[in-house]
């Protein structure tokens, strides 16, 4: 498996909306929305990606540079494109999320689209965004993108009208030929115009991971009940799977991450951690910065990411995971323990039993202008925004 720091930096489970990745998708009811004569008008004009112009997708995304500078990847089997084979594509549209409730404020966003034929597996790409795109790449469009004031969805609102819609029409069309295809997003907020939130309607396939507490932690410090944890929906081979703690504003840390448990944890009162039991035995320990949350929270969160393979070997597989809590930076009256040491909670992570095959993934990073686009991403598999090229 391979370690890295969570690009997408830190945020509550009760942050503003600003992310779709905690989880990796908000689900949302699925609901017809427009009429069946729409459908095929639509159809005729073009390919929706998945075939689902008429419905709420099960999910939501971001659209790269709409809140945030953000660098995206979304990967599609040629399963998908197959009306598209042999034809130039011309346009990209994406739609609001018709189960995000109320009105929308727009925005602008500088933006750069790149599309080649990807080498890629589209149910587990790589993390580095260079390992996806394909000898073909060609950047299509460089500029900027007007995002709508989107109303509130309704029986009246067309999905695919203007008002809804992110529509970027390239200045150099794609000679798409088949197999699977990678568009590659850079974008950032033109200054002063971000969107304080505008999700895409996103498809998901669930998986079965989950997470489970197998034990108590001994910091001073909880967020809503729990001090660490994952994130299910990333736990499944071939994705990035996160791993999340919760701890005091200037304190770091370490996840310790392993396969095995120990049954009614180590006892480590005898080194100064009063309190403190490790329930883990760690294979894998990897640093982490804890970031202060916005008010009103007084927590910093950390996250990382681990990159796990797609082997069919690891499908069902359970991983640990607990967090050493450093609070040797903060005032001695603030330590959760007279070593100035803590642990967190521990976790029982398990890993969806079955394989992703729905063709279709993200690879996403925040990114910090003026510094170049990132070079690696959170690898997403079955997740992807809902497409149209028209």
């Amino acid at each position: 498996m391979a370690p890295r720091m969570h690009p997408h930096g830190s945020r509550s489970r009760h942050a503003p909306p600003r992310r779709s990745d905690r989880p990796m998708c908000t689900q949302s009811f699925v609901r017809g929305l427009v009429p069946l004569a729409f459908y095929g008008a639509l159809a005729a004009q073009g390919v929706v990606v998945p075939a689902l112009p008429g419905v709420d997708a099960p999910a939501r995304a971001e659209f790269a540079g709409v809140t945030h500078a953000q660098r995206q990847q979304v990967l599609v089997a040629g399963r998908h494109l197959l009306g598209l084979r042999g034809t130039p594509l011309r346009a990209l549209v994406v739609r609001r999320d018709p189960g995000a409730a109320g009105s929308l404020r727009g925005g602008a966003v500088e933006l750069e689209v790149a599309l080649s034929t990807s080498p890629a597996d589209p149910d587990a790409p790589a993390e580095a965004f260079a390992a996806n795109q394909g000898p073909d790449r060609r950047v299509v469009f460089q500029g900027v993108v007007n995002v709508p004031d989107a109303p509130a969805p309704g029986a009246s609102v067309d999905p695919w009208g203007a008002a809804s819609t992110v529509r970027v029409d390239f200045a150099t069309p794609f000679p798409y030929a088949g197999g699977t295809l990678c568009l590659d997003l850079s974008g950032r907020p033109l200054a002063g115009s971000a969107s304080p939130y505008w999700p895409v309607d996103a498809w998901f396939t669930p998986g079965d991971g989950r997470v489970e507490p197998i034990g108590a932690g001994c910091a001073r410090l909880q967020h809503d009940g729990a001090d660490a944890g994952g994130w299910a929906s990333t736990l499944r081979p071939g994705a990035s799977a996160v791993f999340e703690a919760f701890a005091q504003p200037g304190a770091s840390g370490f996840l310790l991450l392993g396969a095995q448990a120990l049954p009614g944890g180590l006892d480590l009162g005898a080194v100064g951690m009063a309190g403190c039991r490790l329930w883990v035995d760690p294979v894998l320990v990897l640093g982490a910065t804890f970031a202060p949350l916005p008010q009103p929270f007084a927590v910093a969160q950390a996250s990382v990411a681990v990159l796990v393979p797609k082997d069919p070997i690891l499908l069902g597989a359970v991983l640990h995971a607990q967090w050493l809590e450093v609070e040797l930076a903060l005032p001695p009256r603030q330590w959760s323990t007279p070593a100035g040491f803590a642990l967190s909670g521990a976790v029982r992570a398990t890993l969806a039993s079955q394989a992703t095959t729905a063709g279709m993934a993200m690879v996403v990073a925040d990114w910090q202008p003026p510094a170049p686009p990132p070079a690696l991403g959170l690898v997403q598999p079955a997740l992807a925004p809902v497409l149209w090229f028209p």
